[in-house]
């Protein structure tokens, strides 16, 4: 492992308040690598939602901040976003962690105070990882080879590409913050698929992307990068995700030596968006053959990320340092890491079990089978997705959550440091 110095927030720093948005698994991993750094990560929860997600609940977390839900009213989250920034004279930056949140800080962030700094990549990146399209036609260009696709808004062209293009082919939209079907790609391995689909979708004025389906495994690539150039990155193989079909998210990954193509992929990606920030990488390919296919670029930390962590590289103090303008320095260059770590989601692979179950994809004995398999992941698993011993509730709620949502606080019971919207204009908290 290479070294980098990495600047954590100094007890001279009066600014030391880092807004995370968004409540996911990963940012548990964001929360406590910061409040380790010396940082006081401030995390903010959707007020209309009662079931608010575990991060609330870490040792870690400094304070919550209740903001209105920006899918029921955005230009009123806008505005409490904003008011927060200029009200919090230490509030240093803003970390945004999922694409929903990305987004809504990505609208704002012209309207933020310049002492606050955000967590974004910049603007082409974002716009190629939002937009499949853009991004499969960008890989074309610089000679990155991606599986042959149709574009279509609705039934009509949807059967019309998808029996073009020949089966097995996969649907997915084309605006990655979106889900098709209620997920993230579906599978059609037949024409009868393809009817099924057509008779329960809803889906007339969404724009989807077909493409040729391509079975080989499936490479991640968590990364760095400033000005076009990479600074750290970790590659890791999905050993299995929580869909029978090999979609979903992924619930087993090792991280492992990149292919020379995949590493020189990741570097002219990089090199031609002049990418500045983090970004997970996906890939499709066989090891010791030639063919690879791009599958997808997305502008946030991964859902896996933490992974990186124990590889040695941890890129959520890393985004920070770079939106802060500080330098990372490294040697050893941009591919030094830990090999062989293993991560299970151990919560996530039991849930995708019983989801398969009940939907009869899968047989008793084959759900018996994949039961014993996210155990036995789990404890040979060098990491895991949220569990931490010295940090256990959040895990507990999520587990008690996914149940039977035995755990169902208000909002005002999170955590005991709630602090009230709008903020009081000292900044205490």
């Amino acid at each position: 492992m290479s070294d980098r110095k990495l600047v954590g927030a100094s007890e001279a720093d009066a600014r030391k308040v880092v807004l995370i948005l968004g409540n996911r698994k990963q940012t548990l991993t964001v929360v406590r690598t910061l409040r380790r750094s010396g940082w006081k990560p401030l995390v903010g929860f959707k007020t209309s939602n009662e079931r608010n997600g575990h991060v609330c609940w870490s040792r870690d977390a400094a304070g919550t901040w209740p903001h209105t839900d920006w899918d029921s009213d955005e230009q009123l989250f806008a505005e409490e976003l904003i008011r927060l920034a200029h009200e919090r004279p230490d509030l240093a930056a803003i970390y945004p962690i999922d694409e929903e949140a990305i987004l809504q800080v990505r609208r704002v962030k012209d309207a933020l105070p310049p002492s606050v700094s955000v967590v974004l990549a910049n603007e082409e990146s974002l716009r190629l990882g939002f937009d499949k399209q853009l991004m499969h036609e960008t890989c074309t260009q610089i000679g990155m080879p991606v599986a042959e696709y149709r574009v279509g808004i609705g039934s009509g062209e949807l059967q019309r590409h998808a029996l073009e293009l020949g089966f097995p082919c996969i649907v997915k939209p084309l605006d990655s913050a979106e889900l098709v079907f209620g997920t993230k790609a579906a599978i059609l391995r037949g024409e009868s698929d393809l009817q099924r689909l057509l008779k329960n979708g809803s889906f007339e004025s969404q724009r989807l992307m077909i493409q040729r389906l391509v079975n080989s495994p499936r490479y991640n690539i968590y990364f760095a990068a400033k000005d076009g150039k990479l600074l750290a990155a970790v590659n890791v193989l999905i050993l299995e995700t929580d869909r029978a079909d090999g979609t979903g998210f992924a619930v087993s990954v090792v991280t492992m030596d990149p292919p020379q193509q995949l590493r020189e992929d990741c570097e002219n990606l990089v090199r031609h968006s002049n990418y500045t920030g983090l970004g997970c990488g996906q890939w499709l390919t066989t090891p010791g053959k030639l063919e690879r296919t791009f599958l997808e670029l997305n502008p946030r930390l991964g859902g896996n990320f933490r992974i990186t962590e124990r590889a040695g590289v941890p890129l959520s103090l890393i985004g920070l340092q770079l939106a802060l303008g500080h330098e990372v320095e490294f040697s050893g260059g941009p591919w030094s890491y830990l090999r062989g770590v293993r991560f299970a989601w151990s919560t996530g692979a039991l849930a995708g079990c019983r989801y398969e179950w009940k939907r009869g994809t899968i047989s008793n004995w084959q759900a018996i089978s994949t039961f014993s398999r996210a155990i036995w992941n789990g404890l040979r698993a060098h990491v895991h997705a949220t569990w931490q011993l010295r940090d256990p509730v959040p895990t507990l709620v999520e587990i008690g959550d996914s149940i039977g949502r035995l755990f169902t606080p208000s909002a005002a019971r999170m955590t005991p440091n709630v602090i009230p919207t709008p903020v009081d204009s000292s900044g205490n908290g």
